[in-house]
C-alpha cells in the first residue's frame, strides 16, 4: 500500500494530490475530451464515496476547473445510481474458505501472505481465523496439515478445519496457488474497504482529523489501483 504511506506522509493538498495520482497513473490527456471524460469518471466513483459532503464539493469544483464542465455531479450519480450492480447470492464457496483451506493443506503458502498487521484487527468474517493459521504456519515453517490441525483439537473450530483440510476446491484451468493469490487479493480489497468503511462511519459520527481525510482518500485509490 505505497500510496497510502505516500499520501499520509505528503502535504499536498488533498485535491489536487487526487486528481495528479488519477492523471499519471493512467496517463491521462486533459487535451482532449477522452482524457476528461476519463477522469470524470474515475474520480467520480471516489469523490462519491467521501461522507464529508464540503470535502466533496471541494473535490467537485476542481474537477470541474480540469475538465471545463459544471454541473457533472448531478450526470454523475445519476449513472452511477443505474450502473450499481445487484448484489451477488451467498454462497458457500469463499474466498476466506479458499485461503484458510489452501493454506492448511500448502502450509508453506505463508511465504505468499504480506504483512498483515495492519488489518488483522479488522472486524471481517473469518479475518482472525485465517491470521492464527497464518501466525502458526509462519512460526513453523515445516509444519504438516496434520500437525497444523492439532492446534485446534476439541476447539470451536476443529470440525470447521478438518473439512476445509480435506475439501478438494474445483479447478478449472487456474492451480491451486493461483486460486490462493486470487482469493488473498479478494481478501485484502475487503480489509481496505473496511477501512475505507470505518474511517465513513468516523466521519459522520464525529468527523475526521486532516490525517485521516488523507488516510480515507489513500485507501480509496489503493482500492482503485
Amino acid at each position: 500500500m505505497a500510496l497510502h504511506s505516500e499520501l499520509v506522509q505528503n502535504a499536498e493538498p488533498l485535491s489536487s494530490y487526487l486528481f495528479d495520482n488519477l492523471i499519471k497513473t493512467n496517463s491521462i490527456n486533459l487535451g482532449n475530451a477522452e482524457g476528461k471524460s476519463i477522469l470524470k469518471n474515475l474520480s467520480g466513483e471516489l469523490i462519491d464515496k467521501i461522507p464529508d459532503v464540503g470535502f466533496q464539493q471541494e473535490l467537485d469544483e476542481k474537477l470541474d476547473k480540469l475538465i471545463g464542465f459544471m454541473g457533472h455531479r448531478k450526470q454523475r450519480k445519476n449513472n452511477a445510481q443505474n450502473s450499481r450492480p445487484q448484489p451477488h447470492k451467498n454462497i458457500k464457496r469463499t474466498p476466506m474458505r479458499e485461503v484458510i483451506a489452501l493454506l492448511i493443506q500448502n502450509p508453506n503458502y505463508a511465504d505468499m501472505v504480506p504483512d498483515l498487521s495492519s488489518v488483522k484487527g479488522l472486524q471481517l468474517p473469518g479475518l482472525s481465523l485465517f491470521v492464527e493459521v497464518l501466525d502458526i504456519c509462519q512460526v513453523n515453517p515445516h509444519i504438516s496439515t496434520g500437525q497444523l490441525l492439532e492446534n485446534w483439537r476439541e476447539s470451536k473450530h476443529e470440525a470447521l478445519l478438518s473439512r476445509l483440510a480435506s475439501w478438494e476446491i474445483p479447478l478449472v484451468e487456474d492451480n491451486q496457488e493461483d486460486i490462493f493469490l486470487d482469493s488473498l487479493d479478494n481478501i485484502l480489497a475487503q480489509c481496505v474497504e473496511k477501512q475505507i468503511e470505518n474511517l465513513q462511519a468516523k466521519a459522520r459520527s464525529v468527523g475526521l482529523s486532516a490525517e485521516e481525510k488523507r488516510e480515507l482518500l489513500a485507501l480509496m485509490l489503493d482500492l482503485k489501483a
